[in-house]
């Protein structure tokens, strides 16, 4: 195996997506053109493998022989517009979100993703793994670690009708509220349409109510 292709082991790991970016960035210092000969190399070798352009991995191999393990499609799109490590830059919104956490038992033919990486509003890009469609939408506010559960509370608000919410849906929508800091949730809130902000009300006067 390459000097090139050890140093990617090295530095992301065996079966993990490796974006082209990321590659420069650790190749900082080497001509472009000589980072794709390597890269170019690494293919030819079967040492690297392609996922789609621009996205990279290490193949893991598999129980059987001869075989290597597949990237799994998840995994890219949560590098690519979700979250490496600790640097948290979107979430799944929308029914994507509603169905993850319980509020809704409508499967997506669509995944919502709500990104900093979005270059526009709204913008498709190209389905992988299972899904019909790929929608990433910019965020009202910029998402990080700090305040990504407070967007997603705000996110899930806003998509929903509270009065056809059953007992479960409803308990389930609170446990994401519950979850956020209650002053960053309202001062966040600040910045979404007023549907979100009636809904996140209605909840609040109702759990004052004493039952």
């Amino acid at each position: 195996m390459s000097e090139f292709v050890e140093i990617l082991r090295s530095e992301i790991g065996v079966g993990k997506p490796i974006l082209t970016s990321e590659i420069l960035r650790i190749c900082e210092g080497a001509a472009r053109s000589s980072v794709f000969e390597k890269i170019d190399t690494g293919l030819k070798d079967g040492n690297l493998a392609r996922f789609d352009r621009g996205v990279y991995y290490i193949p893991e191999p598999s129980v059987i022989p001869g075989l290597d393990m597949p990237l799994n499609p998840e995994s890219v799109l949560r590098k690519k517009y979700i979250r490496d490590g600790d640097d948290v830059y979107g979430f799944r919104s929308g029914l994507s979100l509603l169905n993850d956490r319980g509020i809704s038992n409508q499967v997506p033919a669509v995944l919502e993703i709500t990104t900093n990486r979005s270059p526009r509003r709204v913008y498709s890009v190209k389905p992988f793994g299972g899904y019909r469609e790929i929608m990433l939408r910019k965020p009202r506010v910029p998402v990080c670690a700090g305040n990504v559960a407070e967007l997603e509370a705000l996110d899930a608000l806003g998509a929903v009708d509270l009065k056809a919410l059953n007992s479960d849906e409803y308990a389930a929508l609170l446990t994401m509220i519950d979850s956020c800091d209650r002053r960053a949730l309202f001062d966040a809130a600040q910045s979404y349409p007023a549907k979100t902000t009636a809904n996140l009300l209605r909840i609040e006067s109702q759990r004052a109510i004493p039952a």
